[in-house]
């Protein structure tokens, strides 16, 4: 698994939460290091659903494997057990879409 990897996640269900849940696409932020040893990893799920293209922590994603343009909710940043992962389904390779997110978890803690 390496930073920036695209995986199918089943994300957990929190009742009555405004927080993705479900089966859905995450970006994977944690450091390659960590994602060697840890059995947590660190994460901004995708939606399809584009919209609120205003905000600084909506990073649109398009190509890296995925069948959908995305967009990825850097405002849900999560920590997630390797467990809910089930597959890799791509990996953001493109240097400005790389950066993009970075901006948008910066925006989202308040870094920028």
């Amino acid at each position: 698994m390496q930073q920036f990897s695209i995986w199918l996640a089943e994300l957990p269900m929190l009742k009555d939460s405004s927080i993705i849940c479900g089966l859905h696409p995450v970006i994977v932020l944690s450091n390659d290091i960590a994602n060697r040893h840890s059995p947590i990893i660190t994460a901004v799920p995708l939606t399809s659903k584009l919209k609120r293209w205003d905000l600084m922590t909506h990073v649109p994603i398009r190509g890296s494997g995925l069948e959908r343009d995305s967009m990825a909710l850097c405002e849900q940043i999560m920590t997630l057990d390797r467990s809910v992962l089930q597959r890799q389904i791509g990996f953001v390779n493109n240097t400005q879409d790389r950066q993009a997110l970075i901006r948008g978890v910066g925006a989202q803690l308040g870094l920028t």
